[in-house]
Formats: C-alpha cells, structure tokens, sequence
C-alpha cells in the first residue's frame, strides 16, 4: 500500500475531518500516517483529539506532535523546512507517497516531502463545516463534532444522593428534557436480577465497574449531555455504612471518575420502601454525608430540594450552566 500522510489540529475533529481522514485510509490503508498537531494553551484536550483519532483509525499510524512551531509563513524563512524536518522526526519517516488536505497547504507540504498532493473537500464543498465553525458553538454544530470525539467532550451528570430522593424519575425526565440518554442504576438491575437480594462484599467492585462501562457506552450515543442515576461514590457509600466495606477499586474509581456536575438529591421529600432499600420506614442514608462526599473529592455539585417540579427546574437551570460554561471553555 503506498504511505499517506495527514497532518492537524483537529480542534475538534469534525465530520469534515472524519472525510478526509476516511478518504486518506480508503487509499493508504494501515500506510498512513496522522498527525494531530497541539501547542500550549490549546482550548480542547491533545490527549482526548488524539484518542479519538486513534480510536477511528486504530490500524494508522496516529502519532501526537507537541509542538511550538509557527503557524503562519510570514516572517519564518524556514518555515517549510522546520515543519519537514519535525515532522519526519515525529513519524520516523523521511518520505511519504502522498499527501492529503482540505487546504492549500498540502501541496506545497507534499513538495517537501517530494509526494502527490490528493486534495479533499478543497473549499468545503462536500462537507460544508470547518473546526472553527464548530468551535465556536460546540453544542449546536453537535451533529459535526465526530462520533469518537463525543463520547470525549459530552457533558456527564450525575444524579445521587439517599434512596428514596427521585433519582430515577428525575433522570428519565431531564434525559427527555435534553433529547439525550441516561445512564440507570446498574446496582438496582443486578440485584433484582438476582432475585432483590441485598449486596455482599464482592459485589460492590463489580456494580461500580459496570456502571462505569455502562456510562462510557452510552456517552458515545448521548446528545450533548449523558445523565447517569447514581456514580461510584453512592457504591463506596453503601459499601462502607451497609456493610463496613471498603474495596480498592471502588476507591480508585470515585477518584478517576469525572463529571462536570453532580445533582445531589435532597432528603426532604417522604420516604418510600421497597424491597433493594434497608429501610422499612426511614432512609439510611443522609444528603449531608453525600454533600461531604463530594467536597472531600474537590467535585462540583449542587444540591437540589423542594417539590418534583422544582427540583426538575433546578437541575434543569444547573445542566444549561454547565453546558454554556463548556461551550464557552473551547470557543476561543
């Protein structure tokens, strides 16, 4: 197959890049070679563009390229030759057959590498969108942000907090709210698989590692925003004060898991029992000791109480905040 070469920033890969790229591999196959360009300072993740890439592409050669070279060619008489020779040192390669790129560019990039510049959506005629564009409102060019990027940018949230609070319901109306997924309980599924039996130590590693698989699988389909009913840390809470338990890969979970906000529910609506609760007329659990929780982890959180209707109001309002923070956080 001949050696392909594609070079960029990705910020943030888009259904444009994604064309490009799949024309490049559709000619090189696992002889080409991708090149995701990041400076100090950029406003979205090397390391998640670079992941994502990897993850559509996972038989090219995709290689990260920190960098702090100029980007225009004005005032850099050796522009061309810089960008040849750290590039060919970043890939281990002196030459490519060809080149490809939506841009000007390639061709005077393919000249350095004496290769066959193949131009692609030259002018944005087939896929009418640019990463700029994109960028500068993530979430409403959503449909153009490529799907491997998604599940990386999504905005997660978390509803936890004692039994008995809401957490499902409310889950189910924001995900419609939103026109989004969400995440269920994977506990409560297991267990009442398991004929609504309560917990015993081995199970707690498991329930905390399923949830989290299952989150990450549904964020690839969320729009947006993915909820999720309970997180690793309600795991740890029930493992310590149910069954004085403490289990380190629950532990280590609570502390990798990120969300951008946690909806913690609280205790001031009436209780309910039901066969998974300990319970028989009172919750076991407080919004205070959840509330702690979270401060101790350094995690964002808010907390949520009144009537149904308002507490969906609140986490409507918290979820819009979270989102326009975001947005904003990569427009530059």
């Amino acid at each position: 197959m001949p050696t392909g070469l594609v070079i960029g920033r990705f910020m943030p890969p888009t259904m444009g890049h994604q064309y490009l790229l799949d024309f490049a591999h559709g000619w090189c196959g696992e002889e080409l070679t991708i090149v995701v360009c990041a400076k100090r300072g950029d406003p979205i993740s090397a390391v998640d563009r670079f992941a994502a890439i990897k993850e559509a592409y996972p038989d090219a050669d995709v290689v990260l390229l920190e960098h702090d070279l100029p980007d225009a060619l004005e005032g850099h008489p050796d522009f061309w030759t810089d960008w040849r020779r750290t590039l060919q040192r970043a890939t281990g390669r002196d030459r490519f057959g060809f080149v490809f790129a939506s841009d000007a560019y390639g061709a005077r990039l393919a000249q350095e590498f004496e290769a066959q510049f193949v131009p692609v959506n030259i002018g944005r005629r087939a896929i009418q969108i640019s990463a700029t564009i994109v960028r500068q409102a993530i979430f409403d060019n959503w449909a153009y942000v490529m799907p491997t990027f998604r599940s990386r940018f999504v905005a997660r949230v978390a509803v936890v907090g004692p039994e008995s609070c809401g957490k499902t319901e409310l889950c189910r109306d924001l995900a419609k709210h939103f026109q989004t997924e969400w995440c269920p309980e994977w506990a409560r599924m297991f267990l009442e698989a398991e004929g609504n039996r309560y917990p015993v130590d081995s199970d707690y590693p498991l329930i905390a590692k399923a949830h989290a698989i299952a989150e990450d699988a549904l964020a690839k389909q969320a729009t947006r925003v993915l909820i999720s009913d309970t997180d690793a840390v309600c795991t740890q809470i029930a493992a310590e004060r149910l069954n004085n338990f403490a289990d380190p890969f629950v532990d280590r979970l609570v502390r990798e898991r990120r969300y951008d906000l946690r909806l913690v529910m609280g205790d001031d609506v009436p209780y309910a029992a039901d066969p998974l609760r300990y319970g028989i007329d009172k919750r076991q659990f407080s919004t205070s000791e959840f509330e702690q929780a979270y401060r101790d982890l350094g995690a964002p959180f808010i907390t949520i109480r009144g009537d149904w209707a308002a507490r969906f109001t609140q986490a409507v309002t918290a979820i819009r905040q979270v989102l326009g923070e975001k947005a904003a956080s990569v427009a530059a």
